[in-house]
């Protein structure tokens, strides 16, 4: 059986304090991940955010505007169905007057 001195094993096996900073420095290194992942994660989530409230601020001026287009529409109609019996009656007038001025009657 052969013997190999101890110090052989020795510097196969690494020493507690080898071990232990290299732990450490592998949590460190999971922590500084997952922290950086974190920070990562709550920019996007704040301009999510803003996108939602911008859109919604959007599609409020779009039902203004919705809202707007309407009552323009309807002033608009308004004022055509004025215009339009403004029309008829100047119209029925001309026809009033023309038939006025134009039939003689004469009785003997």
């Amino acid at each position: 059986m052969p013997v190999t001195p101890i110090g052989n094993y020795q510097a196969m096996l690494p020493n507690s304090s080898e071990v232990g900073g290299m732990q450490s420095r592998a949590d460190q290194q999971t922590l500084a991940t997952q922290t950086f992942v974190n920070a990562e994660l709550q920019d996007d989530t704040y301009e999510r955010q803003l996108q939602v409230q911008t859109k919604e601020d959007v599609e409020d001026g779009k039902v203004n505007v919705r809202e707007e287009k309407k009552n323009y529409s309807r002033q608009q109609q308004r004022k055509r169905h004025e215009v339009q019996v403004r029309l008829e009656e100047d119209r029925e007038e001309e026809i009033r007057d023309a038939i006025r001025g134009h039939n003689i009657d004469i009785k003997f």
